[in-house]
Parts: C-alpha cells; structure tokens; sequence
C-alpha cells in the first residue's frame, strides 16, 4: 500500500466512525441539506482528490451546509471534470442515492439490558464501561480537535489575513470558488465565507486600506499589510479554530465513544441498510 492510499484509509476511519455512531444516530439532531450528505461527500473527495483537496472540498461543504442554504444536489465531480453550468441537473438528485442514513428509521432488533434475566451488576457493569468510553474519548476527540482546529486555523487565517492585507481577498475568493464550488452554490459559499473572511481579515485588510487611502500609496499598503495580515490572521483563526473543535471534538468523542462501546457490547439499535452504506466509506 502507497503512502497516498494509507493516508486516505486514515482519514476515512474517523468519518466512517462518525458516520456509524452520531450522524446516522441523529443524537445532535443535524440534517443534511445536501445530497450527498456532507460525510459522503467528504469521502467521495477524498478517494478522488486525496486528503488535502479532498479536505478542503469537504470543508466547504460544510461552511455552506447551513440553516441559510437551499441545498440541494451536490456530486464530488471527477478530476479533469468542469462543473455543469445547467442548473436544472441540480434539481434532480438520482433516485439510488446512498447519501444520507440519519434519515432511515431505526429497528427495534438490538438486545436490551431491561429484560428480568439481566443482573443488576451486568447493567451497572455496562453503563460503567459506556460512561468511562464516553469520557475517554470526550477528551480524545477534544485534544485532537483542538490540534486539528490549530493547524487549520493558522494555515487558513494565514492564507485569508496574508490576502487581506495586501488587498487581494476577492481575488483568493473567487479563485476558491471557481476551483472547488459549482457556480449553482456559489453564493451561499460566499455567504458562509464572509463572516470568516471580515473577521479573520480584519486588521490585515485595515491596515492596508488605511495606508492605500491616507498616504496613496499601494506598493506600501501591500508591504506593511501583508505581514500585519498574515500574523493577526493566523492568530485569530487560530484560536478561533482550535476552540471551536476543542468543543466540537468533545462532544462528537463523547457520543462516538458512548455508541462505540453500546455496539460492543450489543446494546446498539441496528439501522436498516447500514453496512451496504457503510461500504461507500472505505478505500
């Protein structure tokens, strides 16, 4: 096995998971406006483009996956493929689409502890085991959110503070978007990306202006804003990011944690078409 290929098995594991014990348990009660729904389609990405643009593509799924959206239909294209400028494609998902599993209802098959032949050792025993897995991995899924949270962070406020404060923010914009969002998207992308942007920016792209504006000089709004971008991007962004995912990854552990050991030790519901669904997951 290629390092390429070991590094998509990796980064499917933790999407395969969170797709097994919380998206289609629907505990966060989140719905997908997608189809594919934004798990799917970060796999697709991933197996088509590898972990890092394959990443990227799934992380803006989710910027504009949001109570402002539409949604609607939404396939990773192939490499080398153009997105279709008919927007009526868009409107008809195919019908065998294996997308979105919090939507299918869920068995009563799963064994049950409160039963008269279960002691009440056993069921303490199990809840002891449930809790201690939810915890270890709140703290798990906290440490390495907030890792993740800063690395992304600092790379992305760099990227957005760096352009900021030399003044070309729309154009690293609209490069993002043509590159990686179907021009049917494109404005709740954009949507999704102007609070980050205004925020992220916001001294590189004041700094610059100031000096562009009060002095008339460009050349020097771009050098003094650049480095007062780049820093203060990656600063904000940064701490932004990684506190943001400490929570996430927290609460996402916990219940990932929790339905791991309930479907160790049997007491997980089935849900109807999970493995054929799991399948879409792997390498």
């Amino acid at each position: 096995m290629d390092v390429k290929t070991s590094l998509k098995h990796m980064a499917m594991k933790p999407i395969r998971g969170y797709k097994k014990y919380v998206s289609s348990r629907n505990e966060l009660r989140l719905e997908c406006k997608f189809t594919p729904s934004c798990s799917m389609y970060t796999a697709e990405s991933i197996k088509e483009y590898g972990v890092l643009e394959g990443s990227i593509r799934g992380g803006l799924r989710i910027l504009r996956c949001n109570q402002h959206s539409e949604g609607g239909y939404d396939p990773v294209p192939k490499k080398g493929e153009t997105f279709p400028t008919d927007f009526e494609i868009y409107e008809h998902p195919p019908v065998e689409s294996h997308s979105c599993t919090h939507t299918v209802d869920v068995e009563d098959t799963a064994k049950t502890e409160e039963t008269d032949e279960s002691s009440l050792f056993k069921k303490a025993l199990h809840k002891a085991s449930i809790i201690a897995m939810s915890a270890t991995c709140s703290v798990i899924g906290g440490l390495t959110g907030l890792l993740a949270g800063l690395i992304v962070g600092v790379t992305a406020g760099s990227k957005i503070g760096l352009n900021a404060g030399r003044g070309t923010l729309e154009e690293m914009e609209k490069l993002l978007l043509d590159k990686y969002v179907p021009p049917r998207y494109q404005e709740d992308q954009k949507k999704s990306l102007k609070p980050l942007n205004e925020v992220i920016g916001s001294f590189g792209a004041s700094t610059h202006d100031f000096i562009a504006e009060t002095l008339h000089c460009p050349a020097l709004a771009k050098i003094v804003g650049t480095p007062v971008g780049l820093v203060t991007g990656a600063v904000i962004a940064g701490i932004a990011g990684g506190g943001t995912a400490l929570v996430m990854g927290g609460r996402l552990g916990s219940i990932m944690g929790k339905n791991f050991m309930k479907d160790k030790l049997g007491l997980l519901p089935q849900i109807a078409g999970e493995e054929e669904v799991l399948k879409h997951y792997e390498i």
